[in-house]
């Protein structure tokens, strides 16, 4: 097969295109190059007869989850979230540092394996006493995880969600995902195209690493998503391994996201059973994808089967939280609460014999008068560490200062660690797809 032309127009389009037909995978696992048919307008995300894809069973929570496992499997699918991860998982104890103790708290740096070849990095919060609860957090694109530690500049007090959840209690791990700024330049002959040209080289496109990342691994039938839904399963995997300290092992876990984070947060939450309790915040809507979304946020089939209300019904019977704040790509105008409050009452009406019978666990919470909140208000934080068995009417004060702690160096190329991780575990797909000589 003859390659393109290197137009970074030309590259652009053919991924944007590519991402828009369906995936299949092969019964090995590998993924097999999709079949370049048309999808159905992504926009169309009202008037579609979803109810086709479902059979929910209410005569009881188990029957129940039970009986939506084969949507969770077509999400999984959808996401890319198929790859086995390594075992056993954990954290990496050469790659973790100390950075402070203070307050009962210790903050460290640390990393943790996900597939062959990638390692999630972030920071870790945990008491210096039995931990009440676990929760991971995952930021949005644009926000790091020491910026919701109190470590880095960027966000008030009240905002430093992982900072927070430590002073009520929690162990708290927060990953970085890759954000929303374009890669630096490949050096020549070093890019991540496949034979067959079939990969976009990210030197040549000008899109963001997100979307970089979208558009390599769909032939394959993976996605930026997927891979970070696998990194929050390999996050839990590695709290989970913390066996050395009597009863951490019975906490309940929680997830928090926002923005991106958000999305990433409640895909997971509908995908493993681990989760006990869920807050997504400024990311609920009436719609995920559409014409004109950017790759990083396209998935092929979704809106005929799932809207977010068919996603929050998948985290039933365990309990989600969603949080109307102002989204991180709202412009700093304040966004619709209707549109969110109409999707979350489709989802209500989903599960009404369900919470007619009381184990339907599903919140809004708003700012006053339906304006948007603060991502991580004190109230919706209540609501999540209530369902994760902490009962407490109000949280703890701001402590005053972080630790005073100087950033590690190795900070600074995280985000094209995670890049190129992303990229070789992507080619290694490419590998096992071709065909025998």
């Amino acid at each position: 097969m003859s390659r393109p032309p290197p137009s970074a127009a030309r590259w652009l389009l053919t991924g944007i295109l590519a991402v828009c037909a369906p995936s299949t995978l092969s019964r090995a696992g590998a993924a097999e190059p999709a079949p370049k048919t048309n999808a159905a307008p992504p926009s169309a995300t009202t008037g579609l007869d979803r109810g086709r894809f479902w059979h929910r069973d209410f005569s009881s929570a188990a029957a129940y989850d039970l009986s939506v496992q084969t949507n969770r499997e077509d999400l999984r699918r959808m996401l890319g979230a198929v790859d086995p991860r390594v075992k056993p998982g954990g954290f990496d104890a050469a790659a973790t540092t100390v950075a402070a103790k203070a307050g009962g708290l210790v903050w460290e740096w640390t990393r943790w394996p996900v597939f062959p070849g990638v390692h999630a990095e972030g920071i870790h919060l945990r008491p210096e006493w039995t931990p009440a609860a676990r929760v991971v957090v995952v930021p949005d694109a644009d926000q790091t995880p020491e910026m919701l530690a109190g470590l880095a500049p960027g966000l008030p007090p009240e905002r430093q969600i992982v900072r927070r959840l430590a002073e009520q209690g929690c162990e708290v791990l927060c990953l970085a995902i890759l954000d929303r700024q374009a890669p630096k330049p490949a050096a020549p002959g070093t890019g991540p195209e496949a034979p067959g040209g079939t990969v976009p080289p990210p030197s040549q496109t000008g899109a963001s690493r997100r979307d970089q990342i979208a558009l390599q691994a769909w032939p394959w039938g993976r996605h930026v998503l997927g891979y970070e839904v696998e990194e929050v399963f390999a996050a839990i995997d590695a709290l989970n391994s913390l066996t050395n300290r009597a009863g951490t092992n019975a906490c309940k876990t929680g997830l928090v996201g926002y923005g991106e984070g958000g999305w990433i947060a409640l895909f997971a939450a509908a995908l493993d059973p681990r989760v006990a309790a869920t807050l997504a915040s400024g990311c609920f809507g009436p719609a995920v994808t559409g014409s004109g979304v950017l790759p990083c946020r396209t998935l092929f089939g979704f809106s005929r089967e799932f809207a977010p209300a068919e996603v929050a019904s998948l985290v039933t019977p365990r309990a989600l939280v969603i949080e109307f704040s102002t989204p991180p790509d709202a412009g700093g105008e304040d966004p619709d609460y209707q549109p969110v409050e109409d999707e979350f009452d489709r989802a209500r009406a989903l599960l009404r014999r369900g919470d007619d019978a009381g184990w339907v666990s599903l919140r809004l919470t708003s700012g006053n008068e339906g304006r948007p909140t603060v991502p991580g208000s004190d109230r919706a934080l209540v609501d999540l560490l209530y369902d994760l068995g902490l009962k407490l009417e109000r949280l703890k004060p701001v402590a005053q200062d972080p630790p005073a702690v100087a950033l590690p160096a190795h900070l600074a190329g995280r985000q094209e660690r995670l890049f190129e991780q992303f990229q070789a575990f992507t080619r290694s797909l490419a590998a096992q797809s071709q065909p025998n000589p």
